[in-house]
């Protein structure tokens, strides 16, 4: 439940864009109704939003190709590994493999790199649609909170124990102990 508080508050404050965590983690917990099944169609909405951009299948392409770039670089380094400690043949192969993988590796982070900031860029500029459902996320969060407070009770654990990394502190059922650079310290009041 935690994870879930702090995943939910991470999407609001637009840091998290990955939401199939926040989905899993609410089938875990059987969590229908309302607001569940509203935030569960939100969260799907959320990881779509990329698919609707026109060079989404660019950016697909080259993650894929970064993919294979990555395991390619895996593959020539073990060989080079192998070539110089099982096979005790000529170094210089290996050490060509291990240049190669290197580059590979390279190339493969800076795809890596450009996918990542095409996929922010693109959430950044969808940013209102998810800044729509702040109030949706907060609300959540507020009954999962409370859901947590009755567990954490009944299993006989001193709610106040226990502390949440957030970036937003307007829960009503937190208090914050610590501020740090752009996010909160909060637990149980």
């Amino acid at each position: 439940m935690k994870r879930l508080v702090e995943q939910l508050d991470a999407v609001r404050a637009l840091k998290l864009f990955n939401t199939a965590d926040a989905l899993r983690a609410m089938s875990e917990l059987s969590l229908s109704g309302d607001p569940w099944s509203e935030l569960r169609s939100v969260l799907t909405e959320i990881a779509k939003i990329p698919q609707r951009e026109p060079f989404f299948a660019k950016i697909r392409r080259f993650d894929k190709v970064s993919n294979t770039l990555l395991w390619t670089s895996l593959a020539f380094s073990i060989s080079s590994l192998l070539m110089l400690s099982i096979l005790h043949l000529e170094g210089s192969l290996a050490v060509l493999l291990m240049i190669a993988a290197l580059v590979l590796l390279n190339i493969a982070y800076m795809l890596k790199l450009y996918v990542l900031t095409k996929l922010r860029w693109i959430y950044a500029s969808r940013s209102s649609e998810i800044r729509g459902k702040d109030d949706l996320f907060r609300r959540s969060a507020d009954q999962l909170l409370a859901r947590m407070r009755g567990e954490l009770r009944k299993a006989g654990v001193d709610p106040s124990t226990v502390t949440f990394k957030l970036y937003f502190d307007d829960y009503s059922q937190l208090r914050v102990v610590g501020k740090g650079r752009g996010f909160y310290r909060l637990t149980f009041r």
